[in-house]
């Protein structure tokens, strides 16, 4: 049976894919892309405003079916059952994002690598 405990627990578990997401975003950048420390810096904060930005969207789209209260993103700092079930979809599609930005990053840098070493 899920609780308030095991949810709690999938929050920290949540924190921690999205921290190793924007880890992985940073080493893309940083080394694959080979764009310099400032540069990457900007770039990356941009890339991370950018996905919790769209997270959110996308958690406001989906709220009515996450959230059985019906108590959307706004509401969401009070602590019972439901909104901690709305905290968990929103840190997954958080996570999500920023996972799969960095993965499109590392596709790209890939095919730049390949096609620069194909010259």
């Amino acid at each position: 049976m899920i609780n308030e405990t095991t949810l709690t627990i999938s929050l920290i578990i949540l924190m921690l894919f999205i921290l190793a997401g924007v880890i992985y975003l940073f080493f893309v950048i940083m080394e694959r892309l080979k764009i310099n420390r400032v540069t990457a810096l900007f770039y990356a904060f941009l890339q991370a405003s950018v996905s919790i930005i769209i997270a959110g969207v996308v958690f406001q789209w989906m709220s009515p079916l996450t959230d059985p209260s019906e108590l959307h993103f706004h509401h969401l700092l009070n602590y019972s059952f439901y909104p901690v079930i709305g905290w968990n979809v929103f840190l997954g599609i958080v996570a999500a994002a920023f996972i799969g930005n960095g993965a499109v990053h590392h596709l790209v840098s890939y095919r730049k690598s390949k096609l620069k070493y194909r010259d």
